[in-house]
């Protein structure tokens, strides 16, 4: 059976967590947020970098390493070299969102990080364009297993055009993975159903939209602690 991960995502700009709502009980610290969601029982945390010119993400994944928990980095990722600190860092995964597009960046990428680390970003209405299918065949062929899916998920309903979209990416042999908007546990569920990865989600935690402890309830595995 596949597994379905809840992922909790912090948006960090210069070394701040960027929120409607601060952290319960952490303010706007990263590392403090990212051990916040360790406490509750998350399995994998997402950090997106929103500042190109400031990177928190090295020590914050230092900061998080005695936990063991799995932290991913998106944001700004096109520099092979900041790629390969970052797994040196102990990044498990980094998600990016444009060297994957053209041959040449994404050979320079491949060869700094093995590709079995890297997801790649597309748009919800980018998987019909043929150049964004044959760029993810080529992804999947280099040993690329996941594609986040970003998008407006934000209606308890899945629609046909998105459902459409996450089938031509498990077409390519690729994991889906969902983020964009989302603050309806029906969406979660529909996306459960569709048999993707996982989802992250960061706003909504952050303004009570939902809660981590329902979201719990739809993971698979079920979470052990928190």
């Amino acid at each position: 059976m596949s597994s379905f991960e809840i992922v909790p995502s912090i948006p960090v700009a210069y070394g701040r967590v960027i929120s409607y709502e601060p952290v319960p009980n952490h303010g706007h610290n990263p590392l403090a947020a990212a051990w916040h969601w360790i406490s509750q029982g998350a399995q994998r945390i997402h950090v997106e970098e929103l500042s190109l010119s400031h990177h928190a993400s090295p020590a914050l994944l230092l900061g998080c390493r005695p936990s063991l928990v799995p932290v991913q980095v998106g944001g700004g990722i096109r520099d092979p070299d900041y790629a390969r600190v970052l797994l040196q860092q102990g990044a498990d995964r980094l998600v990016i969102s444009h060297s994957w597009r053209t041959p040449e960046l994404f050979r320079m990428m491949a060869e700094a990080v093995p590709p079995s680390h890297l997801m790649v970003a597309a748009g919800l209405d980018e998987t019909s364009s043929p150049p964004i299918q044959t760029s993810l065949r080529h992804a999947s062929a280099a040993g690329v297993r996941d594609v986040l899916l970003m998008g407006v998920w934000s209606t308890p309903t899945v629609f046909p055009s998105q459902t459409k979209a996450v089938k031509r990416c498990q077409a390519e042999g690729l994991r889906v993975w969902a983020a964009g908007g989302i603050r309806h546990l029906e969406t979660v569920r529909r996306l459960k159903q569709l048999g993707i990865s996982g989802i992250m989600v960061g706003k909504a935690l952050y303004d009570g939209s939902l809660s981590f402890e329902s979201l719990k309830q739809l993971a698979d595995p079920p979470f052990i602690n928190g």
